[in-house]
């Protein structure tokens, strides 16, 4: 009855549908007139919205995790390893399609039910295992300095998140034209990463 096609639009479709208006807000009819398809298609693959949602979220968590768990280089120094796993992660996000992005920050705004949901089995609990390994590792090779694992990689991945929130959030002010100029994103990174490597005191 149905072919990939079919499906790759829904997921399009359906992905523009949860960034422009959330899941509460996003509606089958809107999606299936997105996708150019009949209603019943989606209902196909999917047995509800919600069904539908956790698909995309999905998408999004296990790509981003499987991605940096493939980039870390093994034969590295724990230093090393984290500063790629830091540097991969910042490129994926920029390289994403930045509706995914939009649901995210719609998903947590909203309590996130379907990030604890999906974003915890998929992403967060491999990803903070992986990231934990290499942070011990570091510690104790003398490395890295005893901070606390978890807050630190709280404090990468969520000025990363905020940075990209804004600059979607005012891009298009005077202010956002002036912050985000140029590539930004690029500049961001290399920022970042000094940050990150030398600190901000001299």
């Amino acid at each position: 009855m149905g072919d990939d096609k079919s499906e790759d639009r829904i997921l399009r479709a359906a992905q523009k549908e949860f960034a422009q208006h959330g899941f509460d807000g996003a509606r089958i009819d809107r999606i299936a007139k997105r996708a150019g398809i009949n209603k019943a298609m989606i209902y196909y693959y999917y047995k509800n919205k919600e069904s539908l949602y956790e698909k995309i979220l999905k998408i999004l968590y296990t790509e981003l995790y499987h991605h940096l768990k493939s980039v870390i280089p093994t034969d590295r120094n724990p230093d090393e390893q984290l500063l790629a796993t830091v540097s991969s992660f910042m490129d994926h996000i920029n390289s994403v399609d930045e509706n995914y992005i939009r649901i995210m920050l719609r998903e947590i705004g909203s309590g996130g039910k379907y990030f604890k949901k999906v974003a915890l089995p998929n992403l967060l609990i491999p990803m903070f295992s992986l990231v934990a390994g290499i942070f011990e590792d570091g510690k104790k090779q003398g490395y890295l300095k005893d901070l606390n694992t978890y807050y630190t990689f709280l404090t990468v991945v969520g000025s990363v998140v905020i940075f990209n929130a804004i600059r979607m959030t005012i891009g298009d002010t005077d202010l956002g034209k002036t912050l985000f100029k140029g590539d930004c994103k690029g500049d961001y990174k290399k920022n970042f990463i000094t940050v990150l490597t030398e600190g901000i005191l001299k």
